[in-house]
């Protein structure tokens, strides 16, 4: 199982055990690329996937993506069509695509609603929006938040 995304996914992924993580820099790990204005869009994820199952030969079973935020921050094109187009042309090379809701705070309902979407599109959405994570910034889970984060991607799986 691999994991990837934004920033979210980064630190997450590091957290989780069992994963391989292409969002994480690093000696086993290959950082997925920021676009200069901000984080990673879902296009330059599904890019940089491309490019690691390129370049490794390895085919994981299931991919998850969490990501969507930069997207929906930066008011670039529709997040959820990347999404999809992500989410379908895996799915079309045997790869089992999951979607992850992420955190957010009430300052920030833009993120909400993405994730509602998420949930609306795929039935298999793992769904930790809600449980309550301390955020650092509106976005981004405190330290401690992070394993529980983590906690319930992987309770999820």
């Amino acid at each position: 199982m691999w994991v990837t995304g934004d920033s979210i996914a980064w630190a997450t992924g590091w957290r989780m055990d069992n994963v391989f993580s292409i969002a994480q820099g690093g000696a086993r790990f290959t950082r997925t690329d920021a676009v200069p204005d901000g984080g990673p869009m879902l296009e330059s994820i599904g890019t940089r996937i491309d490019a690691v199952l390129e370049a490794t030969g390895r085919h994981p079973d299931t991919i998850l993506i969490l990501g969507g935020a930069n997207d929906v921050l930066q008011g670039w094109g529709n997040p959820i069509a990347a999404a999809v187009s992500v989410h379908d042309r895996l799915e079309a090379d045997g790869i089992d695509v999951r979607f992850v809701t992420e955190p957010f705070e009430l300052a920030a309902p833009w993120l909400g609603y993405f994730n509602d979407d998420l949930r609306d599109r795929f039935a298999d959405t793992i769904d930790c929006e809600s449980d309550g994570y301390p955020l650092s910034d509106r976005i981004h889970p405190t330290l401690g938040a992070y394993e529980a984060y983590a906690d319930c991607v992987q309770g999820a799986l």
